[in-house]
Order: structure tokens, then sequence, then C-alpha cells
């Protein structure tokens, strides 16, 4: 061992952190060749009497015993970087100027540390300083406070009253969360300050006028000062300012020069009543927040001005019209009036939409909306609606020229009683609580893309079964006859699967194999080489909940990989909440006559007749759907390869059938979380795939070489 130069132990992959490695502390050797002491999860409460490591560059005991860093350590001269995070007995850091060398010591999360020794000699080496969470720790001694400090973090030191003399070279300086009341004057010597925060320090009163000199101070944090009634002249090369839940009244007029500004957070400033009419120059702001801000009436006009502007949130504000300017915000991503608390919302909003040509998101719910604006197909780019808790009867029909949404949110709109015909491409429509809507016209759960597909009816007691069916069996067609979609499943991009959910309390007939409890038996013969997917169908009752997800996650194994003759078992588990009935429907193509390419295919309609096909009559077997049949005709000119079903992966389409649903619960949610495990009674060993949603397919019909 006289020429050990690594020794690193992880105890971090023992199970249960059991210790395998015993009398260390007791060994009678120097490690004087010891570079690099790496040994998180340390259990001993102290070194070995004799540890005197003369050339070690690198110290790192994470999640130690150590009680302190102990004394007689000699010699060290080579020591650069000390890890004790985590260290929760670690009370007293000695004398560190025996590391005279040290750039980086980092005790983070040491909560029982009340002491570091003032060094006999500065550190002037030292570069990083991390004593985040250090919450008994009272004071930094001056030593520590060496000139080549660059970064020091004091992050809910808690009992840290009074800021440290910091260097005047400090890039970064991080006092969130600590008991300090103010800053010295000087902190206008600190000419290279990158960021400092100073959030939720809640004793914290004033700013010193000398902040704006800071001339290199990008990063303000001053988030949850709520005793900061003004700020002071703003540093010019400021970009990130942190104003959210402190009590000023107003912006100095002298934001209007901070021309390199991109993220200004007014958030719950409840005391804020206006904002500066010159607002409108600063170019380069892309994110600005006033929720909560209930004191605020107006907007400026120049707000149009702010030409990279591309997430506004307004939530909650009492704003009564806005400016005819924000037509012009032709950059605005996010737009978020949530709450919004005006006369006339419709006739305010619709004239600035024709302007909006990049928006993606629009969040309108809980504003009282007696109707919609009409004009909401020029948003062109839009991919999230928000329309929850409103009151409007209806969704304007144009809603189908919205080709990128992908979610509508209209829960709790308890006046709505139909809903128009959806763009294909919606992947979540949320529309719980919905108690009047009876019509859904055309509405099938998608099948694009690789993102989880929801459709959610909880409490929607004026649709029926026969509706839902339809969407149900329709989406499945489409599933299997979607060329997009094949493609992106082949090129492994891809899945099919989804959720529907509906207030019931028995299992429809369709679903023909059906058991009490949580599990489902299927007997022999069940995965045969006509076999394509399955239909779950599930009773859910939560009894004591007041919360609920729509999320059900889905364990299933590899269909292909049982034998015909196998029997299997569906369980079915959903932790606190009780499973009462379980139903599923096999789907099967049958009649297949002509051998299908591959690697690539297109599908047309029964009506569109090609000399090459291959037909799927009565796809779903023992009821016919509602298409007969479906084409898959290979291009001309490519390799034709046969075909194998027997060659399947997993293939299951999930319908989930919510009880028990109280008026009480109306509008909540409540968290679920299924697993449905499929176990051969006969074969061990079987690999397990998880896909998220309430029907789950990630069947391969071709196969490649």
């Amino acid at each position: 061992m006289d020429n050990l130069r690594f020794l690193i132990v992880d105890n971090l992959k023992c199970k249960d952190n059991n210790n395998k490695v015993h009398g260390f502390e007791g060994l009678e050797f120097d490690f004087a060749e010891l570079r690099c002491f790496c040994w998180d999860v340390y259990p001993f409460t102290s070194l070995p009497l004799k540890f005197y490591p003369e050339n070690l560059v690198v110290l790192e005991m994470r999640n130690n015993n150590l009680e302190q860093l102990r004394t007689g350590i000699k010699n060290l001269v080579n020591l650069k970087y000390i890890d004790l995070s985590y260290s929760k007995h670690l009370r007293k850091v000695s004398d560190l100027s025996q590391f005279p060398y040290l750039e980086s010591l980092i005790l983070e999360d040491c909560t029982s540390l009340f002491e570091i020794t003032p060094p006999s000699q500065n550190l002037n080496k030292l570069v990083n300083l991390n004593l985040k969470n250090c919450k008994n720790l009272i004071s930094l001694p001056i030593g520590i406070q060496s000139k080549s400090l660059r970064d020091v973090i004091l992050s809910g030191c808690s009992n840290l009253n009074i800021a440290p003399s910091i260097s005047c070279n400090i890039e970064r300086l991080c006092l969130d969360g600590t008991a300090i009341k103010e800053l010295s004057s000087s902190i206008e010597c600190h000419s290279k300050l990158v960021e400092l925060n100073l959030k939720d320090c809640l004793r914290f009163e004033s700013l010193p006028s000398s902040l704006c000199n800071l001339k290199s101070l990008r990063h303000l944090n001053l988030s949850g000062l709520s005793n900061l009634k003004t700020v002071p002249e703003i540093p010019p090369k400021i970009e990130e300012l942190y104003l959210d839940r402190t009590a000023i009244k107003e912006l100095s007029s002298s934001i209007e020069n901070v021309s390199n500004l991109i993220k200004l957070d007014l958030r719950n400033c409840s005391n804020l009543e206006s904002l500066p009419n010159g607002i409108g120059k600063l170019k380069s702001l892309n994110y600005l927040n006033i929720s909560g801000c209930s004191k605020l009436c107006r907007l400026p006009k120049d707000i149009g001005n702010l030409e990279s502007l591309e997430v506004l949130e307004a939530n909650g504000v009492t704003i009564r019209e806005l400016p005819s300017s924000m037509v012009r915000l032709k950059n605005l991503h996010d737009l978020s009036f949530e709450r919004w608390k005006s006369q006339e919302p419709v006739s305010s909003l619709s004239p600035i939409l024709s302007g909006l040509q990049f928006l993606r998101r629009l969040n309108l719910n809980n504003c009282s909306l007696t109707e919609l604006p009409n004009n909401l197909d020029q948003l062109p780019l839009l991919r999230d609606l928000e329309l929850e808790g409103n009151n409007f009867e209806s969704v304007p029909t144009n809603i189908i020229n919205l080709s990128k949404l992908r979610l509508l949110n209209i829960r709790f709109c308890n006046k709505l009683q139909s809903l128009p015909k959806l763009s294909r491409n919606i992947q979540d429509l949320k529309a719980d609580g919905c108690k009047l809507l009876k019509a859904l016209s055309g509405l099938t759960i998608p099948c694009q893309g690789y993102y989880k597909r929801t459709l959610s009816f909880i409490n929607c007691f004026n649709l029926d079964w026969n509706v839902l069916r339809n969407i149900l069996k329709d989406s499945v067609l489409k599933m299997y006859s979607d060329r997009t979609l094949w493609l992106e499943v082949i090129e492994g991009v891809g899945s099919r699967e989804g959720c529907m959910c509906f207030p019931g309390s028995e299992i429809p007939e369709w679903f023909d194999i059906q058991s009490s409890g949580s599990s489902i038996e299927l007997p022999k013969g069940s995965f045969n080489q006509k076999f394509l997917g399955c239909v779950f169908c599930t009773i859910v009752g939560f009894p004591d909940y007041h919360r609920f997800y729509n999320d059900m996650v889905i364990r299933t194994s590899e269909f292909h990989e049982f034998p015909c003759d196998t029997e299997a078992i569906i369980i079915f588990n959903s932790p606190g909440s009780v499973i009462k009935k379980c139903g599923l429907h096999l789907l099967f193509t049958q009649g297949i006559e002509e051998p299908m390419k591959r690697s690539r295919f297109s599908i047309f309609d029964e009506d569109e007749a090609h000399s090459k096909r291959l037909k799927s009559s009565n796809f779903f077997e023992g009821e016919s759907s509602s298409r007969s049949e479906l084409h898959l005709v290979p291009h001309e000119k490519e390799v034709v390869e046969e075909f194998n079903p027997s060659t399947n992966e997993s293939s299951s389409f999930t319908l989930l059938d919510l009880d028990e649903f109280s008026q009480d619960f109306v509008g909540s949610t409540m968290d679920l979380t299924a697993t449905t495990t499929l176990q051969p009674t006969d074969n061990d060993g079987v690999e397990s795939s998880t896909g998220s949603g309430c029907y789950y397919d990630e069947d391969e019909v071709i196969n490649h070489n």
C-alpha cells in the first residue's frame, strides 16, 4: 500500500448502505502517496490517528459520521478540494490554515455545524465556498474571506444575521434564506459581482442606494422580501430581476434604461398599483409576470412595443381593458389571464388575437366567460387552450381549424352542452364536471405521435355509453389504419396509448371477458396468430380521497412471447383505491390474403380499390365495427416481404371507468396509480415493459431485417 494514490469507497452501491469495510479507523498507515480519498457514507466518527496523506489533493466524504475535521492533520499543502456535504454530525471545522492551497470548501447541509475556527492565516487560494443550509452557523471567520473568493453560497444559513465582508472579486453571492437585515453600503466595491440572491431574507428591509453602481450585476433576486417597499435605481446591466412577493408600490422609472432586461417577475406584489409608462422601451424583455398584482388596474399603453416578449403571465389581475397595442406582440408564445376580473373580457381580448400569430398557449381559466372569442382560429400555432371553469354554452365550430391544438381544457364548464369537431391532432381533452355535456361531434381518441392521449369525462353524467363506445371503436380502428402512426412506431418514436375516463358502475357488454375484483384469467389460445391487441376496462372506487388524477400506469408483458396455448392472468393494481371489476376485449385481424411490404406501405378506406390489397374484415371479433374492412396497400416497385402476425408485440387499449364520484368530488382531483401485469401461468421470467395511459400498444406489425 506504500504507493496507493487513489482510495475510492462507494458505499452508496452497497445494499441497505451496510458497511463492508471494517477496522479502517485503526489502521497505522500514513497514506503518504495518496492523492484522492473519496468515501461517501463514511461510517466511522474519526479518521485514523496516523492519517497523514501529505500529497492529498482531493478529500471527498459526503454524508459521513465525522464529528469534526480534526486538528493534527499536518502538511497537507497540496489539498485543493474538500467536500464534506450532508455530514449531519459534523459540528466543528478546525484550523483551515493547514490547507494553504485549498480552492474549494463544500460543507452543504452540514446542519449541526456551528463553528469554523478562524484560520491563523488567510486562505488566499480559496475560490469556492459552499455552506448552504448550515443552519447553526452564526458567522464566518474573517480569515476565510480571502481575496480570491469568486463563489460564496450561504443559502439557508438561517442563523446568519450579519452579511459577511466579502472579497471585491466575488462574482456570485447567495444569501437567500438568511437572517440578515441589510447590506453594507460598501457593496458598490464588488465591481465584479454578477449574481446577488437575497430571496426570502424575511428580516431584510432596504437596499443601499449604491446598488446601482454594480455595473457587472446580471441577476438580482429579491423574491419574498416582504418588508421591502422601495427599490432604488436598478443597475444598468441587469438581465433577470425578481421582485415577486415584495411590498413595492411602484417600479423606479429607471427601469426603462435597463435595456438588457430579459426577465421581470412581479408575481404577488399585492401593493403594486402601476407599471412605468416607459416599460415599452425594454426591447429585450422576454418574460413578464404580473400574476396576483390585485391592485394593478391597467397596463401601460406602450406595452405592445415589447417586441421580444414571449411570456405574459397576468393571472388574478383586475385590468379592465387591454391596450390595443398588444396586437403588436408578434413573438408572444404564452398568454395567461386566469381568474381575470373584467366586465367584458371577450370584447377586450378579441381585437388583439389576430396579431398573436406565434401564440402557443392561451389560459382563460375561471374568467366567468359567457362566450368565447369567434376568432380563436386566427391563432394558427396554438397548442394549449385552457378554458376551465367558465360559463359558455358552446365552443365556436372554427376551433377545428386549430390544427396544432394538443390540449383543450374545458373542465367544470357547467353550461356547456356540446362539443364541435376538433382537430385530429388533439392529445388531451379534459372535460371533467361538464354536467350538461351531451353531444360529441366526431370525437376520437387521438392516435398520432408518441405522447399520452387522454379523454376525460369524469362526472359528465349526461353522456351515455353508446356515444363513448363508438368513440372507442373508431379510435381502435384508426389506431391500426393510420400510416403516419405506423411509421412512427416502426421507427421507434411512437406508441399507441391513451386513456378514457367516465363515471359508471358496470363493465359494458362489449368487454366480453369480465371478472369481479382486480384480475382476469385468459384461456388458452387467446394469443393466436390473428391477435392484434386488447382493450381494458376497470371500475375504480375512491371512498376516502379528495384528489384524482386520471392517470393509470399499465405494465404489460410482450404478447409475442406467449405461445398460442399459454394461459395468462392480468392483474390490475391501484394503490389507495379499489378495483371492483375489470373487463377485457381482445382484438383480432382476420382474412389476411396477401403479403404486405415490411418497410413502407399506404392505407386507404375500402372505397379506394387497389389490385394489391391486404384485407382485414370484421375488425372487432364478435361484433362488426363501423368500418367493415381496411386495406393495407404496398407501394409499387418495392420488394414485398411476407407479413407474420405471430411476431406482434404487446398490444392493449384500456378504457378506465370511474365509479363512486359523489358531488363532493366534483372539481377535485385524486391520486391514482394502477399497474396491470400480464403473468403467464406456465412461463416464468417473462420480461415486462412499461407504458403510461389506459390503452397501450407497442404492436409492430411490420418487421424489419
